[in-house]
């Protein structure tokens, strides 16, 4: 019966109220359809796909999804910085929040020369609680 209240909502809207729930599942496939057609957004779309992206990365550290925000977020500054803005600040403070993080984390990656937003942290380190031993683990991602 779910599917009735989608009716005449696009597949951004969709992400974002899917990611607003923490229906992550949901969210990734109906913000990935969204981004294959960005380009025929409106400002609002665009902004709500970015948002939907940032929630997506920030709960479990995609670098396809912080990259798919950074793109999202760009566009929708290029269309209108200041429209775009607007809408930024109009989110409630989780949404902004989980905005803010995800920002951060790219512009870090990015001053750091990264590879997205995981590329970017540093090693590990193991110390296990009966020993003095460390363990590094290179090839672990967050």
């Amino acid at each position: 019966m779910s599917g009735c209240s989608d009716f005449g909502k696009t597949d951004e809207m969709k992400a974002y109220e899917a990611a607003e729930a923490k229906k992550w599942d949901d969210a990734r496939q109906y913000a990935d359809k969204a981004y294959e057609n960005r380009s025929d957004l409106d400002l609002e779309g665009i902004c709500r796909l970015s948002v939907a992206y940032a929630l997506i990365a920030t709960v479990n550290g995609d670098d396809e999804a912080s990259d798919k925000f950074l793109n999202c977020y760009k566009e929708s500054i290029e269309k209108d910085e200041q429209g775009a803005e607007r809408f930024y600040n109009s989110l409630d403070e989780d949404m902004s929040q989980n905005l803010v993080i995800i920002s951060g984390l790219i512009k870090l990656s990015e001053a750091l020369g990264g590879k997205g937003v995981a590329g970017s942290w540093p090693k590990t380190e193991y110390v296990s609680a009966d020993s003095t031993d460390v363990a590094v683990d290179d090839d672990e991602e967050l």
